[in-house]
């Protein structure tokens, strides 16, 4: 052969391996856009049905007077407990507002808080009780009722514990995390805690919430010891979600619109699709998919995540303990209206959390979150 057609062949050859390579990188190029489709519809699909669940649970009378029961237990002990004085000039309610922002679905100013003890809607009592919760881990609170139980006044403290329900079950384990904190038995509780300085007392940050430390699901996806709990997800670079007023159920109260015009005096409160400020979990974190809890959630339901197991549920959930008459059905729907409208978390990321406060185990295994949900709503709806 001519060295003529021998380059001929060649170039041939190279040519037509050029023609298999484009393919190759075209088709390649074809599954990822068309995976990436599927996956933007399953998003779409599953904030679909999330906001629709998160509207039921919303609208349910049996949930809405449970948290109105449960807001206005607090109210009646923050002010039992700490009563205001003729020379104090500040409001009552001043402590446990501190720092909430304009990015917090359900925040509304000070001067409105009497208006909404009286009119307000589910997501501005949740976000009331939620920022009770983080603001020195509710020490204030729980210090005052312990030093009520460890003064040696006992037929003092069954009276308080009848007068306001309180679960004293719930007050025992605090006193047991604190012994574990300090090093010291619970016989020798009463002299360590009764002896310190309530101020010196009120300083002590046990935890993340008050009576226990944040539930091992979610401290292991808050975690970065690499590399078996390496962070479960990390901030996002670009907004992924737009929450618009038309999105929101319930609607936005007149506090609300307020509390928002403080910092952004042109919010069109008359156009539904204005967009919120709140800074929500959709669009704040993004789940890291190559972690071996997402892959484990995925084995055999596509469980829909937001922003990874709820540690805001977690520290509710914890709140509501408190109380004779906490309802983990109710206090789970509460958080899906709460969090499941705004995007903040989805219902399994909730449940998750849910069962470490549960004597009955909600089943995420087996069954799709959605009947375990379904179920839920069906044995806690008037009929």
């Amino acid at each position: 052969m001519s060295q003529t057609l021998k380059r001929r062949e060649s170039k041939k050859m190279q040519q037509s391996s050029q023609i298999t390579l484009n393919m190759s990188e075209n088709h390649e190029i074809s599954s990822l856009i068309k995976q990436k489709k599927i996956k933007q519809e399953f998003i779409k699909e599953e904030i679909e049905k999330l906001f629709k669940i998160s509207v039921i649970c919303a609208s349910n009378s049996l949930v809405i007077n449970y948290i109105n029961k449960m807001f206005d237990q607090f109210i009646k002990i923050i002010i039992f407990l700490f009563p205001k004085t003729e020379s104090d000039k500040t409001s009552i309610y001043d402590n446990f507002l501190v720092g909430i922002n304009n990015g917090v679905g359900g925040a509304i100013s000070i001067e409105d808080m009497e208006d909404m003890i009286h009119h307000g809607n589910i997501r501005e009592k949740m976000t009331f009780m939620y920022n009770l919760a983080i603001n020195q881990c509710m020490n204030n609170l729980y210090n005052s009722i312990l030093l009520i139980k460890y003064s040696g006044n006992k037929s003092k403290y069954i009276k308080f514990m009848k007068e306001f329900n309180i679960n004293d079950e719930t007050i025992n384990k605090t006193a047991i995390y604190i012994c574990s904190l300090f090093n010291i038995s619970l016989d020798n509780f009463k002299t360590f805690f009764v002896n310190k300085e309530i101020s010196e007392i009120n300083n002590i940050k046990y935890c993340n919430t008050y009576t226990s430390p944040l539930s091992d699901i979610v401290k292991i996806t808050r975690s970065d010891g690499a590399p078996i709990f390496a962070k479960f997800r990390t901030k996002r670079e670009q907004q992924k979600h737009v929450l618009k007023i038309k999105d929101i159920y319930p609607k936005l109260s007149v506090n609300e619109i307020k509390f928002i015009k403080k910092t952004d005096p042109l919010f069109d409160a008359e156009n539904i699709d204005s967009e919120l400020p709140w800074e929500t979990g959709y669009k704040l974190f993004k789940v890291k998919e190559d972690n071996f809890i997402f892959k484990l959630s995925q084995l055999k339901y596509k469980n829909f995540f937001i922003s990874g197991f709820s540690g805001s549920a977690d520290v509710l959930f914890q709140m509501f303990e408190l109380f004779n008459d906490n309802n983990i059905d109710l206090s789970i729907m509460a958080c899906i209206a709460y969090m499941g409208n705004s995007l903040d978390h989805s219902l399994y990321e909730i449940l998750m959390v849910a069962n470490s406060h549960s004597d009955k185990q909600y089943d995420l295994i087996d069954v799709d979150v959605y009947l375990e949900v379904d179920k839920i709503i069906a044995s806690n709806t008037k009929k």
